[in-house]
């Protein structure tokens, strides 16, 4: 599968370039994996939006929704299951990150941050639900809402899915290209993965 873009996917580098870490460690502590973690989870997110808007996607609903299928399906797909259960965990939270005793803000085009909490995990474990459980489990995932996860990661997977094999027919797109912004290590990071996804 190639996936085609243009730079104008990266707005994610420039929002992220602010945030500094040590990409380069072997092992990161706590902190800088739920930085980095997030930082991949909002580039693909961002990278949904600029997939909908190029392939002039239909959305029925919220695209925020979309955008954030899409993070979760990128996680599953891109990475070997010890490194994508600790990214989607530590992007999970990312979610939660903002202070719980403020009032939802129920006009904005994003869903209420509980919800995408639970969208996210749900379509992360229905990917793989037998290895995936205790994640589930331990990040809260009601029984009742984790029954449909596979399901829901089914439809999520054949739509996206679809729209990515549409981009692979494309003779005339141009491969993705990275826009730095001014912290060295949050470049390091996207530039990497903008390189990666670009083999696929």
């Amino acid at each position: 599968m190639t996936m085609f873009l243009t730079k104008t996917c990266f707005c994610a580098a420039v929002l992220l370039s602010s945030l500094t870490f040590s990409a380069q460690a072997q092992e990161l502590t706590e902190r800088e994996a739920f930085i980095e973690a997030n930082i991949l989870a909002i580039f693909y997110h961002e990278f949904g939006h600029a997939v909908i808007d190029l392939m002039a996607v239909p959305i029925f609903g919220q695209e925020e929704d979309a955008a954030d299928a899409l993070a979760a399906l990128m996680i599953d797909w891109l990475f070997e299951e010890d490194a994508a259960q600790s990214i989607a965990y530590d992007s999970a939270f990312g979610y939660l990150t903002s202070d719980d005793t403020e009032e939802p803000i129920w006009w904005d085009v994003h869903g209420p941050d509980e919800q995408r909490y639970y969208n996210h995990i749900c379509l992360f474990y229905g990917a793989n639900p037998d290895d995936r459980e205790d994640m589930a489990t331990d990040l809260g995932l009601p029984e009742d809402r984790a029954a449909y996860c596979p399901d829901e990661y089914d439809l999520a997977n054949e739509s996206w899915g679809g729209i990515f094999d549409q981009m692979a027919d494309l003779s005339s797109g141009l491969e993705m290209q990275f826009t730095p912004g001014d912290d060295a290590t949050a470049n390091a990071i996207l530039s990497a993965e903008v390189k990666h996804i670009n083999t696929l």
